[in-house]
């Protein structure tokens, strides 16, 4: 069959007049003058036009303002509410003149001003139902103007069990798409139907339906679906190949549907769907009745069918999973948005019902005036298992305060921490004295230069916060022998930061000898380190209990 070139007639307006469109507006200016009637003379304006309500105006020069367009050398200036405002190319502002937000530019800047939104109408063919794709563009030249324009872009026709892809595009070497001149077939279905909220369809959905195999589709109460990311051409394949798919619309379960299928679309736009993938698989199609087939009982659909019922998709899964696990678990004792699939199937895992949880961190916060979040009821319960408190008892687990009763903990355990800390550096600066003593033998004095081992960690940290590298890390392993760190200094500035080497005592060599931020030693420092090495791999020899040289 022969598919269309051209948008219907009566589609470009009946776009302009949708409400829930966004159209960037701009504020579009450039260098002009006017002439002043007191001197005569020419003074420098700005000529601008508002692409909202196409108003022209003078406006004043603005030169001390940021601009977030690079070639803009000045912005605009107008009188608001007595006081001045400034506005350099790029920043958002309101009209002087009909109020409504807009970007200002300089002309230099107002170029490929186009906004795209993409349009679906659907047309017979026979018994046959094609669904057009069309891209509209809307153009604001410079002089404020605006153009609308559409292009064919996608089309499907379904017949009885099968369907047709066309595309009228292509796409170059840099992933930008363009429109081509005619309609190519795709080899398979794919949905190129991205989030269709606008639909144009004069004559109804049923009126164009009727008479075609997709009639009991219920495309109108799918496409009715308000807050849900809709792909008709998802549902109608779906009830292409899924004639029982209609009870689920027939039944008012179309915003659950349609929230299961933007939830398993949205993951990923990249992988399209054709006619080798199965749609709502987590579905049981074996069964006939809606609720069966969304593995729910009779009395249970209700629930799920409630148009005030919020996060639909979310509750299902919650009882769905936990059925599967083994457990027990009625519409209602789930959770919305408020927690998490994996943080409601761990309450429940624990015996707990999610929406129990919610009512308590309501109330806390109804009664303390204060946010209390699930993820502070966990920290809770966390540090409750640290310190050994038992929570089997439900006050213990939900006490009456959580705020108070987690501060409380915080102090305790912080308390825990500082005697463990203490603890710690008193066992560490034993062994830190223990190393201080058996490696001071290797201290040495030679030329103006003397080195020794580190005497406490305190004094790592000095060394790292003095010459600005990470020798404070060190501490732990010098402790425990893995290996030394030695001070190198001048001998007229014993206690000043210069070198720090890192001694391997196993097979009396340096791992590492450096100065200010990691630096490398300096030929004098090098000179004085082989000849300490050479002293202390001849044995450390000392006459009168004086350093000597032996190099």
């Amino acid at each position: 069959m022969e598919l269309r070139e051209r948008a219907p007639v009566g589609m470009i307006p009946w776009i302009k007049e949708q409400k829930g469109i966004y159209w960037p507006e701009y504020l579009i200016y450039k260098a002009a003058y006017f002439r002043d009637p007191m001197t005569g003379l020419n003074e420098k304006c700005a000529d601008a036009v508002c692409s909202a309500c196409g108003e022209h105006m003078k406006l004043g020069r603005a030169y001390n303002v940021t601009s977030y367009r690079r070639n803009a050398s000045f912005g605009v200036s107008w009188i608001n509410d007595g006081r001045e405002e400034y506005h350099g190319s790029g920043a958002h502002a309101k009209c002087p003149e009909c109020g409504k937000e807009i970007t200002v530019l300089h002309t230099s800047a107002a170029n490929n001003l186009t906004r795209y939104v993409w349009t679906m109408t659907i047309e017979r063919a026979g018994q046959d139902l094609v669904c057009y794709l069309w891209r509209v563009e809307r153009i604001t030249g410079k002089d404020g103007t605006q153009s609308f324009y559409s292009e064919p872009w996608e089309a499907v026709i379904f017949g009885e069990k099968s369907a047709g892809c066309y595309k009228h595009w292509y796409t170059d070497g840099f992933g930008k798409s363009y429109a081509s001149e005619a309609w190519h077939p795709l080899a398979e279905v794919k949905d190129w139907f991205y989030d269709i909220d606008l639909l144009y369809c004069p004559e109804g959905i049923t009126n164009v339906t009727r008479g075609t195999w997709m009639e009991n589709s219920k495309l109108e109460l799918y496409m009715n679906v308000k807050g849900e990311y809709l792909f008709p051409i998802v549902w109608l394949r779906l009830y292409q190949r899924r004639h029982k798919a209609e009870t689920l619309m027939t039944c008012g379960a179309a915003k659950l549907v349609a929230g299961i299928i933007a939830e398993e679309k949205k993951g990923n736009y990249q992988t399209q769907w054709t006619t080798r993938l199965d749609v709502l698989k987590d579905l049981d199609w074996r069964k006939k009745k809606p609720a069966e087939i969304l593995r729910l009982t009779k009395q249970e659909l209700p629930y799920f069918t409630d148009r005030k019922l919020k996060n639909g998709v979310l509750r299902l899964r919650v009882i769905e999973e936990a059925r599967k696990k083994g457990h027990r678990i009625r519409p209602g004792d789930e959770a919305g948005d408020a927690l998490t699939l994996s943080d409601q199937l761990s309450l429940i895992e624990n015996g707990i019902m999610p929406a129990f949880v919610t009512r308590y961190l309501d109330k806390q916060k109804r009664r303390y005036k204060r946010e209390s979040s699930f993820y502070s009821l966990k920290d809770y319960w966390s540090m409750a298992r640290r310190l050994g408190i038992q929570l089997d008892d439900r006050d213990a687990r939900f006490p009456q305060n959580l705020r108070g009763k987690h501060d409380e903990l915080v102090e305790r355990i912080n308390e825990r921490k500082a005697q463990t800390e203490k603890a710690w550096n008193s066992e560490r600066q034993k062994l830190f004295d223990q190393r201080f003593e058996r490696m001071s033998r290797y201290s040495w004095e030679h030329d103006g230069i003397l080195i020794r081992p580190a005497a406490s960690e305190k004094e790592l940290q000095k060394e790292g916060a003095a010459l600005h590298h990470c020798v404070a890390t060190y501490a732990k392993r010098h402790a425990a022998g893995e290996l030394t760190i030695f001070f190198i200094r001048r001998s007229e500035e014993p206690d000043k930061p210069w070198f720090t080497l890192d001694f391997n005592e196993r097979d009396l060599s340096v791992n590492q000898n450096l100065g200010m931020y990691n630096c490398e030693r300096t030929p004098e420092v090098r000179a004085f380190e082989d000849a300490w090495l050479a002293w202390v791999r001849a044995g450390c020899k000392r006459i009168n209990q004086k350093v000597v040289c032996v190099a």
